[in-house]
């Protein structure tokens, strides 16, 4: 499957922290990052896939605290992987990694020291979609999915990806973005048949 999604422009988004301002200062952060009319950091992955290629996520990433902002904002990791939590700034976070419908949180990691680096695999040991969010600092946020087969992507700028290996037979397939939302659209591969798929916000 080769595919595309669309519609995008660039968002930005202006953050003005409340506390701890000696290291929180405002600054701009692009929710929708956009090249070519493409939709960066959408999730896109299929249901009903069976089997498949072995997949080719990260069992070892990295999430950095730096300037009072999470970066990668959005990444994709393997089932039962390891996440480095490295905080840069010299404060109190406690970082949360939940998933919508579960009652609890499925790690909390506290930071308190420049250069701290803190690994959790609790919450990569089910599929998902992580949400890690301070609960000292509100606008602190990033996205990870824990995916389950191969045949999960997050888009780059220009909206692009790609799934090899997909067995013959119909899906479903399922694009998030935290600024534009969802789509589904059902999807047809045929063996040895290139299929291409344009999904529009």
């Amino acid at each position: 499957i080769i595919g595309e999604i669309t519609g995008g422009s660039p968002v930005d988004t202006s953050v003005t922290p409340t506390h701890d301002l000696s290291v929180c200062r405002p600054f701009s952060q692009s929710l929708v990052p956009s090249r070519d009319g493409g939709v960066g950091n959408a999730v896109v992955w299929l249901t009903g896939v069976a089997s498949g290629p072995k997949d080719d996520a990260p069992r070892r990433a990295r999430l950095t605290l730096d300037g009072c902002r999470l970066e990668p904002r959005v990444q994709r990791v393997a089932l039962a992987s390891t996440v480095l939590v490295n905080g840069r700034d010299a404060m109190l976070s406690r970082l949360k990694f939940t998933v919508d419908g579960e009652s609890e949180p499925r790690a909390t990691v506290l930071l308190s020291d420049v250069g701290q680096i803190v690994p959790t695999d609790a919450s990569n040991a089910k599929p998902g979609l992580v949400r890690v969010h301070d609960d000292l600092h509100p606008w602190v946020r990033a996205y990870i999915v824990v995916a389950p087969h191969p045949f999960v992507a997050v888009t780059a700028a220009d909206g692009q990806f790609r799934f090899d290996g997909v067995p013959p037979g119909r899906y479903t397939l399922h694009v998030w973005h935290e600024r534009l939302g969802t789509h589904e659209k059902k999807v047809r591969v045929d063996a040895g048949v290139q299929t291409k798929i344009a999904v529009e916000f």
